[in-house]
């Protein structure tokens, strides 16, 4: 499914980032991941009007509800989950179930970020982002 009116969707740019990491040397992979957040940063702007604001929301409850490592307190660090925003989204348009985003966000904290599991929280910012779908009638 395709969220974007543009000739390649997230789904299909994210996929091309393991390849370039093998394939490449670190000067072409950095090009190519800022090319990807480009492409993430412009994402949210092309969006129907409904989705953007599903969007929008996601990265407020990702910031202000999930924010794992405790930064919410100060707009310093605004875009500190901003990476996981593109994908959360992707994972909320394609499932009427928490459980991929709660994963998704599991996986996130305790793997890339090192972090101890906190499953029920993880659940609980999953649901309040399906029902927010669900109340934008997505």
């Amino acid at each position: 499914m395709d969220y974007v009116g543009s000739e390649m969707t997230y789904n299909k740019a994210i996929k091309f980032v393991p390849a370039l990491g093998a394939s490449t040397g670190p000067k072409k992979l950095r090009f190519s991941v800022r090319l990807l957040q480009r492409y993430e940063y412009t994402m949210g702007k092309k969006l129907p009007p409904a989705q953007l604001e599903l969007y929008k929301r996601i990265d407020e409850i990702l910031f202000y509800k999930w924010d794992p490592i405790g930064i919410s307190d100060g707009d310093w660090a605004r875009d500190e989950y901003q990476s996981y925003l593109p994908r959360v989204f992707v994972l909320a348009m394609e499932s009427e179930s928490p459980e991929p985003i709660a994963k998704y966000l599991s996986v996130v904290s305790t793997e890339s970020m090192g972090l101890s599991a906190a499953p029920e929280h993880d659940m609980k910012i999953a649901k309040m982002i399906i029902e927010i779908k669900e109340s934008l009638g997505l």
